[in-house]
């Protein structure tokens, strides 16, 4: 009786020492782990913005020449942590760190120091106003800029051996975009550059450059890596700034960027503004001199976008601006190409709006029209008729309503293009933009398999 009294005093114990070990492993583990900000014993600190060198993004404060970058760290807790969790910075890699304080910075001896702008013509980016006479001599407001991810580094003379570094290119060197993306902000990364275990698992071509937020935390996190711009159809993109110094329309005051892009006839080519500054404007110049216009894509303020079957060879000049005038601000611009849309037609009509037709409560007549589609399938669906102002409609086996008036840009023809999110029958309905209109159209639906890339 005592061995067994014995036997279970020592299990007991057992048990309860391999508890406190698991504890053990799991509170340091934590504490390892965890990314620790601190306290505020920076002359910075309590200021609104982030000292802590360990950090980048637009909340970074000054990061003057006086300061130990090396040592300036976890002593502005505050403002980090504060700015952290508002995603104004986010928390750069070893490797960033190490090419960052391997740049010599100089000094503030130059004829335009702490002006905001960084004059050391090593770096370029918006807030480079550089000089030939100030290399290493606007430290601070280089340091700081650069910190803010505002300016970037471009010479070579100061750079370590890239065998010091890791395999992936260094932060500074990535340009995120912005957060336009519809998934922005939810804990992935959703821009296909991207690979690893962060992303998500459905990545878009029309989220490159817009998932920043993410896509800078967890690459700073390690959690993934850059694949680089080798998404299917990639095309020309464009980040640039309306601003004071553009050409202006004399007739309306609007501030106007202009782009070439050299297209070819039977190609299919998608160009699409957004910006989170101001009401987009997009306007696309044929070689024949033909405009063509979009303010709002699908009711959005801050997307325009034109999807042009070219018919002609040469150059589009491609025009920036606003829907109001005197609006400035930054933007990206995509221009993506591919030739005759691959797919299976899967409704080919060609009909007439007549006296007889159904009439909606507006007046305008309407023809309906039935397609079934698979989860997946990218439905392409083009009205065109050149009798009358075209107007096209379409119900998804849920009940939500697409419609477009003039996105595919020729006078007044139609497009939409749907990701179908289900199986069902999709209602589609041709119509005018103005009662009592009546001619022959042109409906076409092709219907693709959507082709994702994943890099996980």
């Amino acid at each position: 009786m005592n061995a067994v009294r014995v036997y279970q005093h020592l299990s007991i114990a057992l048990l309860v020492a391999l508890c406190f070990l698991i504890f053990f492993i799991a509170f340091n583990s934590g504490k390892t782990t965890a990314l620790m900000f601190g306290d505020d014993s920076s002359e910075f600190s309590v200021n609104g913005e982030c000292s802590d060198t360990r950090f980048r993004g637009p909340g970074m404060g000054n990061i003057s020449a006086g300061i130990g970058v090396e040592m300036s760290i976890e002593n502005d807790a505050s403002d980090c942590s504060s700015l952290f969790d508002q995603g104004l910075i986010f928390l750069a890699s070893e490797s960033a760190n190490l090419a960052l304080r391997a740049i010599e910075f100089g000094d503030d001896e130059g004829g335009w120091p702490e002006d905001g702008e960084c004059d050391d013509p090593r770096f370029d980016g918006e807030a480079v106003a550089s000089s030939a006479d100030d290399v290493r001599q606007d430290a601070t407001d280089c340091r700081t800029l650069l910190y803010q991810g505002s300016v970037n580094f471009v010479g070579e003379d100061n750079i370590p051996p890239a065998d010091e570094f890791d395999d992936d290119p260094v932060l500074a060197d990535i340009d995120f975009g912005d957060d336009l993306s519809d998934w922005a902000n939810d804990g992935e990364c959703d821009d296909p550059r991207f690979g690893g275990g962060g992303s998500a698992t459905t990545l878009l071509d029309e989220d490159a450059l817009h998932d920043a937020a993410d896509c800078s935390a967890l690459y700073a996190a390690g959690e993934i890596f850059y694949v680089g711009d080798t998404w299917d159809n990639a095309g020309i993109i464009e980040r640039g700034v309306l601003e004071f110094e553009d050409d202006v329309d004399d007739e309306t005051g609007k501030y106007l960027d202009s782009y070439f892009f050299e297209g070819s006839a039977n190609q299919r080519t998608v160009f699409e503004l957004r910006s989170v500054d101001f009401d987009t404007y997009l306007i696309v110049i044929a070689p024949n001199g033909e405009e063509f216009e979009n303010d709002d894509y699908e009711g959005d303020l801050n997307r325009s976008r034109l999807s042009l079957d070219l018919t002609l060879s040469g150059a589009y000049e491609v025009l920036v601006t606003s829907f109001g005038s005197g609006e400035t601000g930054a933007y990206t611009l995509e221009i993506n190409t591919e030739d005759e849309l691959e797919g299976e037609v899967t409704l080919d009509e060609i009909g007439r709006l007549e006296a007889g037709d159904e009439v909606q409560a507006s007046g305008e007549f309407i023809d309906s029209f039935e397609i079934v589609a698979l989860p997946g399938q990218l439905l392409t669906i083009s009205l065109k008729s050149e009798d009358f102002d075209t107007y096209l409609i379409v119900k998804s086996p849920s009940g939500e309503f697409f419609s477009d008036d003039d996105s595919l840009g020729f006078g007044s023809n139609s497009l939409l293009e749907i990701e179908a999110a289900e199986f069902g029958t999709f209602d589609i309905q041709v119509t005018s933009y103005f009662e009592e209109e009546t001619g022959e159209y042109a409906l076409q639906v092709v219907s693709s398999i959507m082709d994702i890339p994943n890099f996980e």
